[in-house]
């Protein structure tokens, strides 16, 4: 699917705002995950996951490979 199709199909489920800003944020690799915020500017001394402490958290960590996620 065309990702121009794929955010008209998001922003047209009948699901509640928070949760297609959520998935929009996702697609888009825009959540506030650590490696993003670094990628920002932002300083953070640890960039591995708080759950699992096995891994960078980033989006894909978080809903992919995390054990605990």
């Amino acid at each position: 699917m065309q990702p121009l199709k794929v955010f008209q199909s998001l922003w047209s489920l009948n699901i509640s705002t928070k949760a297609t800003v959520c998935a929009w944020r996702l697609l888009l690799d825009k959540l506030p995950t650590r490696a993003n915020l670094i990628k920002r500017g932002l300083q953070i001394r640890n960039m591995w996951c708080p759950l699992c402490q096995e891994g960078v958290e980033t989006t894909q960590h978080l809903f992919t490979t995390c054990k605990v996620a």
